[in-house]
């Protein structure tokens, strides 16, 4: 190809990606995207969610999941973990599940291979939320925004064009922003069809504010919310747990990055009642109150923890006692 060939093209290319970043402001490209989801019908989509921290605690967890949702409020969100830190022939792979096939939510929580009733649609999805790195609120929140799970996905405090950019073949509007101090997202919305393709937040966790403690009132909300009697002893196993969880974020430097990418986005497919009902594994049990349960595995293992530690001090401190005897 002659020179003048290749700098004409490259010319055509760089004008063609800039008006195509040009076509529509930040608020219209957010402001479509929004319309796009609410004008669904249904909506598949499926992808991978990774979260990874880098610093004094170093971890890389990930999920893949598929997200089918039907309007009014049907929906299955499920979701397979890679849990680093578990062995074993499954290497670490725990399954997970959110749904409500139209006879009301439910919760799969693989790691105690139990299932259990949710109160309302927006607790299931929360509920799922950490546990999925983030896969399981993102698009419920832009197909269902008026279910309450918080602010829509793509609406970033101080938000920016950022050009453009392909992911595979689709070419996507970059958008960069925030939601809180310390952290910051970058999104890559299709330039064709208006949909979220993949979100990154990246958080420096040296700079996150502390949070406030959670009142008595909100603890008790909680409990009874998920199921759980209220008493002295479970509000202050609640509070232990959320207070070594924000001490555990104090003492971690470095960063954390959570991305979420869609490989699939289907629009308006046919879904029956039975694609939105999750396909329970063998032998799953109901449990009525699945937090407790998870509260007192937590608990067991923190006081494992402790006895290991225990016992670790007490074997460093003999050789001392001996050497002091032969002294002596």
């Amino acid at each position: 190809m002659k020179r003048g060939t290749i700098i004409i093209t490259c010319a055509l290319a760089a004008l063609a990606a800039g008006a195509v970043a040009e076509e529509v402001s930040v608020e219209d490209l957010l402001r479509r995207a929004e319309k796009t989801y609410r004008e669904m019908d249904a909506l598949e989509v499926t992808g991978e969610a990774v979260m990874e921290m880098e610093g004094g605690l170093s971890f890389d967890m990930r999920h893949s999941f598929t997200a089918r949702l039907k309007r009014p409020n049907h929906y299955c969100i499920a979701w397979t973990t890679q849990m680093p830190f578990m062995g074993g022939p499954a290497r670490g792979q725990v399954r997970f599940a959110v749904w409500n096939a139209g006879d009301g939510p439910y919760l799969y929580f693989g790691l105690l291979g139990t299932y259990s009733p949710m109160k309302r649609d927006d607790m299931a999805i929360a509920a799922a939320t950490g546990i999925s790195g983030g896969a399981a609120q993102q698009v419920p929140a832009l197909f269902f925004p008026e279910t309450g799970l918080g602010r829509s996905p793509i609406r970033l405090k101080d938000a920016q064009l950022a050009g453009t950019e392909k992911l595979g073949d689709q070419e996507c509007y970059v958008v960069k922003g925030h939601d809180m101090p310390g952290e910051q997202s970058t999104l890559w919305i299709s330039a064709a069809r208006h949909v979220l393709l993949k979100k990154v937040i990246r958080w420096d966790l040296q700079d996150i504010e502390d949070s406030q403690p959670m009142t008595d009132e909100e603890i008790d909300e909680f409990l009874e919310e998920t199921g759980q009697e209220v008493t002295p002893e479970r509000r202050a196993q609640v509070r232990r747990t959320v207070d070594d969880a924000g001490d555990m974020m104090k003492e971690a430097q470095g960063t954390l990055t959570q991305t979420v990418r869609y490989a699939t986005v289907k629009v308006n497919p046919e879904l029956a009642v039975e694609d939105l009902r999750y396909k329970l594994p063998e032998g799953a049990r109901l449990d009525e109150n699945p937090f407790g349960g998870l509260m007192n595995q937590i608990d067991e293992l923190a006081a494992s923890e402790e006895t290991e530690a225990d016992a670790e001090s007490e074997s460093d401190a003999e050789p001392e006692s001996d050497q002091q005897s032969a002294d002596e």
